[in-house]
């Protein structure tokens, strides 16, 4: 099912809409949803990403390295090697997986 709506767009914006319509053999309309559907997606990453940032700054998120990560996962091996220490967690040359 689709529903429809109403937007006002700049007089050049619609002439160039209408253009690539005519010019293609498609509706302004197709380009239209092709528009709104290619970029809702990066506006919700946006509005999401935003929304992360301002609880980091609050105090109110925790992040983690990649080397956490990946010793949290148990991906973590100590290269021999490199580092005779006999603890990954202890080893500064720590390489993964």
């Amino acid at each position: 099912m689709s529903k429809q709506t109403a937007v006002r767009i700049p007089d050049e914006t619609f002439d160039r809409l209408q253009a690539l319509a005519a010019q293609t053999g498609r509706t302004a309309t197709y380009y239209i949803r092709e528009a709104i559907e290619t970029h809702l997606e990066d506006l919700e990453d946006t509005y999401l990403a935003e929304q992360t940032l301002e609880r980091l700054r609050r105090g109110e998120e925790q992040t983690y390295t990649l080397n956490e990560v990946e010793r949290d996962l148990g991906l973590a091996v100590c290269m021999p090697l490199i580092c005779r220490k006999s603890s990954d967690a202890a080893c500064p040359n720590t390489r993964y997986r």
